[in-house]
């Protein structure tokens, strides 16, 4: 891997936000390892945006790709949080950010080269994120789903000991 120091800040403006996990670290795909992480959608014209951090979805005629950064450094040490403002620098809760909300995000890009070990030839090359910040300028207030109505509920009812009940069987020799 080339060792080059060649990072650079990124700044995608005017992203459609989702799916946000900024408050607290969650597990990531492969389950070895804790982050934060969000959705940004742009309009398909704007596609060759996101390209060039990855692969890319098609969703509901959006161009969108997730973002991450890890909670923990490479040393095993604790690493900064996601930083989260709103249009002029204050601190914004992520808890209340919802889907649909607009904003820009700051990325710390990294191209990479992966090399044969005997060859010396590039095998693999890309360019590597990590979130580094979100700006909110359009807040989508999140509103938490109301847990009562998921199910409709059977009233339950206090069967005494002994006593019959509507699916109890009379007879155990039912004929088949």
């Amino acid at each position: 891997m080339s060792n080059e120091n060649n990072s650079r800040n990124v700044v995608i403006n005017n992203v459609e936000l989702h799916w946000i996990k900024l408050s607290k670290a969650v597990d990531n795909y492969a389950g070895d390892a804790t982050q934060y992480e969000i959705q940004a959608r742009i309009p398909m014209k704007r596609k060759a945006e996101f390209e060039e951090f990855g692969v890319t979805k098609d969703q509901d005629g959006m161009c969108t790709k997730n973002f991450y950064k890890k909670e923990f450094k490479a040393d095993g040490s604790l690493g900064v949080k996601v930083k989260v403002v709103d249009a002029f620098g204050d601190p914004v809760d992520p808890k209340m950010i919802g889907n649909g909300s607009k904003g820009n995000i700051r990325l710390l890009a990294r191209d990479y080269e992966i090399k044969h070990p005997k060859t010396g030839k590039v095998t693999k090359s890309g360019v590597t994120t990590i979130l580094m910040a979100v700006q909110v300028t359009d807040l989508v207030k999140y509103e938490a789903p109301e847990q009562d109505n998921d199910f409709d509920y059977a009233e339950k009812k206090v069967v005494k000991a002994g006593a019959k009940r509507a699916n109890d069987v009379e007879d155990d020799d039912i004929p088949f």
